[in-house]
């Protein structure tokens, strides 16, 4: 029997709710067990103590939340699959008939959650006022009370799983409103030493995904160490095998949004190419 450790909230439950069916399909059992967040931890921490103390065995957590490399006891032994659905606006206006073209007066107001999405919305809709607010709770009713428009990552607790039917919503193409590295992909974490349950999960490990994640994060580590700010970073490697990268942020020299886009047949050099391309692109 094996325990599933997770944080609080729907799509926590729902990704560990996955692992369950998907380690039922090899004839082993077992159960979930929820951990929350104390004030002074954070959720790599609380994954680490939670399977070094045994308190489960498997740990469900977000991969883009994950800076760096666990412990050396820890490891990643395997990912998710990927929603390539990222961020939606949601509204208050009808779409046209063809459903393509957002309608929204040039001076809407527009919220958002982050730095992020705040910097992508502008540059995208410079004609918009956007504004940043609390991202602890989000009260998708009375923010549409107030507001024209928000914009929030799909997997976000305020709408997943809900009925936006009384809403117009738009859903972004993650290449042109660009994830943050890693979104969508929840990493599986266990201890270095269980070798028979690093040999279970590798069976549902998503090689593809790990290809395109461990570009953008290593992207956007790279990045953040030369001091650029409010970096998202999304990777395809097509059949080809070639890969494409977009990424925005703020250069550190002068604050300017930057954004551009690299492809190439191999993943050589990848990190310096796209960091000098960024650096000229604005």
């Amino acid at each position: 029997m094996y325990t599933i450790g997770h944080l609080p909230g729907t799509r926590a439950i729902q990704e560990s709710q996955t692992l369950q069916s998907k380690i039922a399909f090899f004839d082993k059992e077992s159960d979930l067990l929820e951990f929350r967040l104390s004030p002074s931890e954070n959720a790599m921490e609380l994954a680490e103590e939670a399977l070094l103390s045994g308190k489960c065995d498997v740990f469900c957590l977000d991969l883009s939340g994950i800076n760096g490399q666990p412990k050396d006891e820890i490891v990643i032994a395997a990912l998710s699959h990927r929603d390539t659905k990222f961020d939606i606006l949601i509204y208050k206006e009808e779409t046209n008939n063809n459903n393509i073209h957002i309608k929204l007066n040039d001076n809407a107001r527009v919220c958002v959650i982050d730095e992020r999405a705040e910097l992508l919305a502008k540059s995208l809709f410079p004609e918009w006022n956007i504004t940043i607010i609390d991202t602890e709770i989000v009260d998708l009713e009375r923010l549409m009370s107030i507001y024209d428009g928000i914009i929030l990552p799909n997997e976000h607790e305020a709408i997943i799983g809900k009925n936006l039917n009384h809403f117009a919503s738009f859903q972004f193409h993650p290449k042109e409103f660009i994830p943050n590295a890693a979104q969508n992909v929840t990493a599986y974490l266990i201890k270095r030493a269980d070798g028979e349950l690093r040999k279970l999960l590798s069976k549902i490990h998503v090689s593809e995904v790990s290809q395109a994640t461990n570009i953008e994060r290593t992207i956007q580590t790279d990045l953040s160490n030369k001091g650029w700010k409010s970096l998202a970073v999304y990777c395809v490697v097509d059949h080809n095998s070639h890969y494409h990268v977009y990424v925005c942020g703020l250069n550190p020299e002068n604050g300017s949004f930057h954004r551009t886009r690299y492809s190439s047949s191999t993943s050589e050099n990848i990190v310096t190419n796209v960091f000098e391309q960024l650096s000229k692109n604005v």
